[in-house]
């Protein structure tokens, strides 16, 4: 029997970014940023609370439980560049990890420091 996949969700939690490539969609409308869902940490929290509550492979509610079979979920923090929110992410994942969710992380790595690695790394 076939393990079931990972189902992988992408949560962009900002636009901004500190750099300019040419080949990526992330733009900087720093009105926009000051709306961002990851500057309020109850919506935050009620919607890692409802992905979870969604995606979790039990709920036969999901619509796409009748056409596919996961196993894990995994909640990918994108952006633009979210380490630009870097003191918000150790609690967003330790939100998500104490919910269920595996975790990962896509950055340019220019913020990171020796620090937030370690904090980040064990998770």
């Amino acid at each position: 029997m076939q393990k079931p996949t990972t189902l992988v969700l992408n949560w962009h939690i900002t636009e901004a970014c500190n750099y300019r490539c040419h080949y990526c969609y992330a733009k900087w409308n720093e009105s926009a940023c000051r709306r961002e869902l990851i500057h309020n940490p109850e919506r935050t929290t009620a919607l890692l609370s409802e992905l979870h509550r969604f995606f979790h492979p039990e709920n036969g509610t999901n619509p796409l439980s009748t056409q596919m079979t996961w196993g894990p979920v995994r909640l990918n923090l994108a952006g633009g560049e979210p380490l630009l929110n870097a003191e918000k992410i150790p609690a967003i994942i330790g939100q998500a990890i104490g919910l269920g969710f595996e975790v990962s992380l896509i950055t340019n790595g220019s913020h990171l420091s020796e620090d937030l690695l370690c904090r980040l790394a064990p998770n």
